[in-house]
């Protein structure tokens, strides 16, 4: 018997296991994120985001809260921010 040694996936990412060919670089070209099929892809669906969403959030409370939410003005901002 073996033991499963990965962490499930959020079901929030499934859409991606259809994701299509696409190109991450080119084979002589240093990787740009800015230039990725893939991420490009994945950042079209709603699901990704709302899985960022979730885990920068601190709703999953075995990960650091890298945002939080103000209710006097009904935004989320930077745990860190400084204002402007």
């Amino acid at each position: 018997m073996s033991i499963n040694k990965f962490i499930k996936a959020s079901k929030k990412l499934d859409f991606i296991r259809k994701m299509p060919p696409l190109k991450n670089r080119e084979k002589e070209e240093k990787y740009d994120p800015n230039k990725s099929e893939v991420i490009d892809w994945i950042l079209k669906h709603k699901e990704a985001g709302e899985y960022i969403f979730e885990i920068v959030n601190g709703k999953d409370k075995r990960r650091e809260k890298l945002i939080k939410y103000d209710s006097e003005n009904g935004m989320w901002v930077g745990v860190d921010y400084e204002g402007e």
